[in-house]
């Protein structure tokens, strides 16, 4: 592996190349030198981390080659993600969607256990089952609503039972930078409207946004802080799906007549994944622990970022 200038400390990480992990790759490697443990797909070039692929029958080495390389944490982010597809496994405990999400975590969580190596491991809001949210850190999940919640919640208590000084973090709903293989809330309201389409904007569900920079900065203070445990990584505020895309249609000037009441139970026809009523996160704990040094946006002010950082057609 390359060297690093000495004087910016040290990141593993895994998932580099997906939605979350890009967008965290990009702000963190302003600060730290990123070692990016892949599975098949490495990080963009942009991200600037030296690479290490790591195979499946391989979890191990990869740890012990991160603390070779003097990392201060490793930062599990990947995971399989998509939610109807996981669906499809649902029960396979000798599935690959069971694997990613609950074996491969805690194949890394007990190797950095073995290293004294700092794990943190990034969960989702998925892990409730939705009927008495929003929820706080110290609200214990049961059962979730669909095989990707309960796979991930499965992953957290997996990880906790090998390693119990490692820290769990729930993102909910992530926004921001666009990825190419994945279109959150906002660019999904923004494409639709702008083509003159309806968006149907679920009102009997609560989510809590939560904007991607800020789960950067969030897993960064988790790295280099020694809590242990869940912390929530939720946007600072609690609303409908509905109520977001009127946010999204007013801040980038958008029809806002297009955006269309909708339900849950809408949504999740035509065989999709069931998803969680009220799902929404509150984010005490860290900000507690940190103070004033993290503070997580609001949806409109976090909107109104990203429109600030989209570029405007030539006239």
């Amino acid at each position: 592996m390359s060297a690093v200038p000495d004087e910016l400390p040290r990141l593993a990480l895994t998932g580099l190349s997906g939605f979350v992990g890009t967008s965290v790759g990009r702000q963190l490697t302003k600060r730290f030198a990123l070692l990016d443990l892949y599975h098949r797909t490495p990080a963009g070039s942009d991200i600037g981390a030296i690479t290490l692929q790591m195979p499946d029958d391989a979890v191990a080495d990869a740890v012990t080659a991160a603390r070779d390389w003097s990392a201060g944490a490793l930062i599990n982010i990947g995971a399989a993600a998509d939610v109807d597809a996981c669906e499809r496994e649902r029960g396979d405990r000798a599935g690959s969607v069971y694997r990613a999400n609950v074996t491969i975590p805690q194949e890394l969580a007990r190797a950095c256990a073995t290293h004294g190596l700092r794990f943190v491991h990034v969960s989702t809001d998925y892990v409730f089952d939705g009927e008495a949210g929003p929820y706080r850190e110290d609200d214990v999940p049961t059962s979730a609503a669909n095989w990707y919640g309960q796979t991930k919640l499965d992953g957290e208590r997996a990880i906790l039972a090998v390693n119990p000084a490692a820290a769990i973090a729930r993102p909910s709903l992530p926004y921001g930078e666009a990825h190419p293989r994945k279109r959150d809330i906002v660019r999904l309201v923004r494409s639709r409207l702008s083509e003159g389409q309806t968006f149907g904007g679920v009102v009997d569900q609560l989510i809590t946004p939560t904007w991607l920079g800020d789960i950067a900065e969030g897993l960064a203070a988790l790295a280099q802080h020694d809590g242990a445990g869940v912390y929530h990584l939720a946007g600072a505020t609690i609303l409908s799906p509905y109520e977001a895309a009127l946010i999204v249609a007013r801040t980038f000037g958008l029809d806002e007549r297009l955006v269309q009441p909708s339900t849950l139970a809408a949504l999740t026809q035509a065989g999709r994944a069931p998803r969680p009523r009220l799902p929404a996160l509150w984010s005490e704990r860290l900000a507690r622990e940190l103070g004033p040094a993290y503070r997580p946006q609001g949806f409109a002010e976090g909107v109104g970022l990203l429109r600030d950082l989209t570029p405007r057609p030539s006239p």
